[in-house]
């Protein structure tokens, strides 16, 4: 894709990269700061941004601030604030700007973000829009991830990416018993202190939302093809109550041994599958 340079108000200089429709907006390791962003954020030039990218930028709570009041990013959907240090200040000025209301991905990688962070995130009204939400490398801790699954606004998530911050087990089973995230798809707790049980229970969790989205003929037909599901899903599959009308179970192109084969053959709920 050609690219263009363009030159924000004199202040934001080289490295200003737009796409040809001046949709995208990806500037990085530049060290814009504060200052830059404010004059970004005053800029009718990204009135049309769908995606802005200022990861590495030397960004503070006050770059957070501009953005959260500018009135030029109606149209954005997508906010990508990897290694900066808003903190949990900056958080909430985002968690509280009603200027950004399509926005559909929040991504704020190594920001020193701590549990009020995330619970500033989780009460946020503005944020229902949100489908994708990247808190890696924080410190949001067992609070922050129990704020995050006892929110009710923010269930349009299919994804959640925790890495690193700190969460155990304790965190992660409260996150296994949200009620709101139906949607969600995928969670990453990688780089956690994790055993088994907090493991098996995020997955037990997501396998159950798969099941949920793609029960079809009135609970008769699931296909779970492709997924790269393994012995640990086949369990809870068998374990499944709601699976007791199932007749047909696609299952081709995964991960499963004779192992899960078994749960599935002798599970109490599967008993009138046609078609494995």
């Amino acid at each position: 894709m050609q690219k263009k340079f363009y030159n924000i108000e004199g202040v934001v200089r080289s490295g200003f990269k737009l796409s040809r429709d001046y949709e995208i907006l990806d500037f990085n390791f530049v060290k814009l700061g504060d200052d830059g962003v404010r004059a970004l954020a005053k800029s009718p030039s990204i009135k049309q941004l769908k995606r802005l990218t200022l990861s590495s930028n030397k960004l503070g709570p006050e770059a957070a601030k501009a953005l959260a009041g500018s009135d030029q990013l109606k149209n954005l959907q997508s906010l990508k604030l990897f290694k900066n240090n808003i903190g949990d200040e900056g958080v909430k000025f985002l968690a509280e700007s009603d200027k950004m209301p399509a926005l559909q991905s929040l991504r704020l990688s190594r920001n020193n973000i701590g549990p009020d962070g995330a619970q500033y995130l989780a009460a946020s009204k503005n944020l229902k829009a949100l489908e994708r939400l990247v808190l890696s490398e924080n410190k949001i801790g067992d609070l922050g991830v129990k704020a995050i699954a006892q929110s009710s606004t923010l269930s349009n998530l299919e994804m959640l990416d925790l890495r690193g911050n700190g969460i155990t087990d304790e965190g992660a089973l409260v996150l296994a018993t949200a009620k709101s995230f139906t949607r969600l798809q995928t969670i990453d707790l990688n780089e956690n202190p994790l055993s088994d049980v907090g493991k098996e229970a995020i997955c037990g969790f997501l396998i159950r939302n798969l099941i949920y989205n793609r029960l079809r003929d009135e609970g008769k037909t699931l296909d779970l093809s492709n997924l790269k599901i393994g012995d640990l899903e086949a369990k809870v599959i068998a374990e499944c109550g709601e699976l007791k009308d199932l007749t047909q179970l696609y299952l081709e192109l995964n991960k499963i041994t004779p192992a899960g084969v078994r749960h599935l053959a002798n599970s109490e709920h599967l008993k009138n599958l046609t078609l494995l």
